[in-house]
């Protein structure tokens, strides 16, 4: 599920995380949903667990409940600027997610470590600086007996059905997870990701690092679904932080047509880690040329340079 996060009027963020329950209404004690009764409830904290509005602190402070896709559930507050949001001197962000009017204080992270809580992740970045701690949940457990849809991150009653990751798509809602790479984007403009490609969240494990990639014998799932391989999104990410699942293979027949399988990773230092499974993605078109219905084009790769991918006929 993809999420704007706006902070003013001219700073908007747009998070490709597993966050729900965008209508701004605090849960409904009688919507139906048959939770698990668990411990007695107590008070809680500005960003901890809950499952009643009344255990968390501040004027109009909410509980996103595991019902809405949160793990553990989730205390905030209502902000109009980062002044409710300080825990232990700390500020953290005042946001606003897509579809609201309310501004609430989410917590501010530099790395998934930052979320203090098992079931979250950091993502993104918002002015003055850092991301926001998302849901990303990896066990039942986490879910107060709901289910937990590792397509998507989020506590459910019904998982989401559609394409897993790794298979093919048209658009987001064609895949579990709500996340498609299109083989064309919204400007016309071919992507190389032959008949579009399913992908999603996770929360990268214990081994990724800057100086080997990853340090492990084999690449990890990670919290993927399946045996979807867990990559990290962006460059210096490392364990606890949001990665994105691709997916799994040992050879180029493992992928579809359009797609090889990348089992060896280019290192900041110059150096190469290879590892005996990979992750299924676009080919070179203009050395092993492209499917039927396709023809190898050359676009500009986001160096500037020329990049040579599939595109359709």
């Amino acid at each position: 599920m993809r999420l704007f996060f706006s902070v003013s009027a001219t700073a908007c963020l747009l998070l490709s995380a597993p966050l729900s329950g965008c209508d701004g209404a605090p849960p409904d004690e009688d919507a139906g949903v048959e939770m698990d009764a668990g411990p007695p409830l107590e008070p809680s904290t500005l960003f901890g667990g809950c499952r009643e509005d009344w255990q968390c602190p501040g004027e109009g402070a909410i509980c996103r409940t595991p019902a809405d896709g949160w793990p553990d559930g989730y205390c905030t507050v209502p902000c109009e600027d980062r002044t409710p949001c300080d825990v232990d001197g700390v500020y953290h962000h005042c946001a606003t997610r897509q579809g609201e009017e309310q501004s609430y204080c989410e917590r501010r992270c530099l790395n998934g470590i930052d979320c203090r809580r098992d079931g979250y992740s950091c993502a993104g970045e918002l002015p003055p600086s850092g991301g926001v701690c998302v849901a990303a949940c990896s066990d039942d457990s986490q879910c107060g007996g709901l289910v937990c849809d590792r397509y998507t991150g989020q506590c459910t009653d019904t998982p989401a059905e559609g394409a897993v990751t790794g298979e093919g798509c048209d658009d987001a809602d064609a895949c579990r997870s709500g996340e498609c790479v299109p083989e064309v984007n919204e400007m016309d403009v071919p992507t190389g990701w032959v008949g579009g490609y399913c992908v999603a969240n996770c929360v990268l494990p214990r081994g990724f690092n800057n100086n080997t990639f990853y340090g492990g014998d084999e690449l990890p799932s990670g919290t993927c679904q399946g045996d979807a391989i867990c990559i990290p999104s962006g460059n210096g990410q490392s364990m606890g932080d949001l990665g994105r699942c691709y997916g799994a293979c040992t050879a180029d027949t493992d992928c579809r047509g359009g797609y090889t399988c990348l089992k060896d990773f280019q290192l900041a230092s110059g150096g190469v880690s290879s590892y005996p499974n990979g992750i299924c993605v676009p080919g070179n078109c203009s050395a092993d040329g492209c499917p039927t219905g396709y023809v190898c084009v050359n676009v500009t790769g986001s160096d500037g340079s020329p990049r040579p991918v599939c595109a359709p006929q």
